[in-house]
């Protein structure tokens, strides 16, 4: 926990597997795996990867994948199957969300409040995203438009069912 409350967790791998042994051992778990390992694009190095806990998770992980257009590359279902312990939602363009359950018991990053997140999402084509939410009906914050930071890109504002916020645009950092 740092000094300012935010809770960060570090890990590193202790294990080289393959992907069909990866699957095989998750199926044992009740998960499925339905792609590749995300982060195999980077060979496990690297990357950050953002969680968000909700309520009805199985509903946020719908939403994450069917609305805004994330990869589902594997869910870890919880012994109740409306809980979900651990997610791995693949952005195709790169980078990976985890969804999961609120109030999972003993895991302290479970704890944070739902409906509280706010993430930004780089992708060539924010109109694409901007156009499946609103075929969704998808409350949109702020409608895309050029932002200061970023001369001649694009970005916009969803919301998704439970309050967690929603960025996609073009701007990566570059100036």
């Amino acid at each position: 926990v740092d000094p300012f409350g935010h809770r960060w967790m570090l890990s590193q791998q202790v294990e080289d597997v393959a992907d069909a042994e990866y699957a095989s051992r998750l199926a044992a778990a009740g998960a499925t795996v339905t792609t590749t390992r995300a982060g195999a694009s980077t060979g496990g190095r690297g990357g950050i990867w953002a969680a968000v806990n909700y309520a009805d998770a199985v509903a946020g992980i719908d939403f994450i994948v069917d609305v805004l257009g994330f990869e589902r590359d594997l869910v870890v279902p919880g012994a109740d199957p409306t809980v979900v312990e651990h997610s791995q939602l693949r952005w195709p363009e790169g980078g990976v969300v985890q969804a999961a359950s609120a109030n999972r018991h003993g895991n302290l990053f479970s704890r944070l409040p739902t409906g509280a997140a706010s993430l930004y999402v780089i992708t060539a084509n924010p109109r694409a995203v901007h156009a499946r939410c609103v075929t969704a009906g998808a409350e949109i914050v702020v409608e895309p438009s050029q932002p200061d930071y970023d001369p001649g890109g694009l970005v916009f504002t969803v919301r998704d069912p439970e309050g967690n916020l929603w960025s996609f645009g073009t701007y990566a950092g570059e100036q």
